[in-house]
């Protein structure tokens, strides 16, 4: 029980990072190169940490469909998350759903959908 609210918050705490990775990027035009580092990073571990969840817990149905979820989101939930993630700039969102669109996949991973927002 321990172990798994540890991923769980490891998972939200790379889901933070990243928003904060972005969220920086859109104030501070002048360090993007350090704020694609930090957003990379965070998508990094995220993506570690979902495939540790995955191995470690397998066994475990509930737990294996919520990170199949955020593996595979719907197109429709995909661009209501870009949209949040850059609710300060329209502009910004109105690209990234586009970017998204384009892709014209099936489903979309939460770290598809960060870096179509960097």
């Amino acid at each position: 029980m321990f172990k798994q609210q540890l991923k769980r918050n490891l998972i939200h705490f790379d889901l933070i990072l990243m928003s904060d990775a972005l969220r920086g990027m859109l104030v501070n035009t002048t360090n993007e190169v350090e704020e694609a580092k930090r957003r990379d990073l965070a998508v990094k571990d995220l993506t570690e940490t979902l495939d540790l969840i995955r191995t470690e817990y397998g066994d475990q149905p509930e737990l294996f469909h919520a990170v199949k979820n955020l593996r595979n989101l719907e197109p429709a939930e995909a661009l209501r998350l870009a949209e949040k993630i850059c609710e300060a700039d329209a502009e910004a969102a109105a690209r990234v759903c586009a970017k998204l669109s384009a892709m014209a996949a099936r489903a979309y991973s939460v770290a598809q959908v960060y870096r179509a927002c960097a």
